[in-house]
C-alpha cells in the first residue's frame, strides 16, 4: 500500500496562512482570495505611484531648464525681425548691414561698393542728409535744415 500525499496550495492572507485543497475550494473562498490579492496589489500600486511623484516632478523641472552649453551666446539673433529684403540680400552677398540713425536709406558694405569695410563717418550723412549709394544728399522728407551750425550737405565716401 502506497501513501500518496495530496497537493495543497498556499494563499497568503494578511492575518494567517490558509491551506486549501484544490478540489474542495468553494467559490466563496476563491472570491475572498482574489479580493485579498487585488487589495494588496492596489495598495502596492498606490505606494509606487505616490513615491514616484517627487521623482517625476524633479525630472519635469530639469527638462524645462536647458543647460547653458546648449545655447551659446553667439547664436542669439541680434537684428529685429522681420528683416527687409535689402538686408537679406546684403547679408547673403557677404556684406555688413548698417542702419543709419537718420532713418534714411540703410547701407550695405558689399565688396566696398558703398563704404570701407570699417564704416566711417562719411557713410553716415548726419541727421538731415541721406546716403544715396554714392554720396550724401539732402533728405527729401525734411523740409528745412536748421541754420545754426550749418555744414556742407554733400559728402563723398572715402
Amino acid at each position: 500500500m502506497s501513501i500518496r500525499k495530496k497537493k495543497k496550495s498556499i494563499f497568503a492572507d494578511e492575518e494567517r496562512i490558509v491551506f486549501i485543497k484544490k478540489k474542495k475550494q468553494s467559490p466563496l473562498d476563491i472570491r475572498v482570495n482574489f479580493l485579498t490579492t487585488a487589495k494588496q496589489l492596489k495598495v502596492i500600486g498606490l505606494l509606487v505611484f505616490f513615491l514616484s511623484l517627487p521623482l517625476a516632478a524633479s525630472l519635469v523641472s530639469s527638462m524645462t531648464q536647458a543647460p547653458v552649453a546648449m545655447y551659446p551666446v553667439e547664436s542669439v539673433v541680434k537684428s529685429p525681425l522681420p528683416v527687409s529684403r535689402e538686408e537679406m540680400d546684403c547679408r547673403f552677398g557677404g556684406g555688413e548691414w548698417k542702419q543709419l540713425p537718420n532713418s534714411c536709406g540703410d547701407i550695405c558694405n558689399q565688396e566696398n561698393k558703398i563704404c570701407n569695410p570699417v564704416y566711417t563717418p562719411a557713410c553716415d550723412c548726419g541727421q538731415y542728409d541721406c546716403w544715396n549709394g554714392e554720396e550724401c544728399v539732402l533728405n527729401p522728407v525734411v523740409e528745412a535744415k536748421p541754420v545754426a551750425g550749418a555744414s556742407s550737405s554733400v559728402q563723398t565716401a572715402p
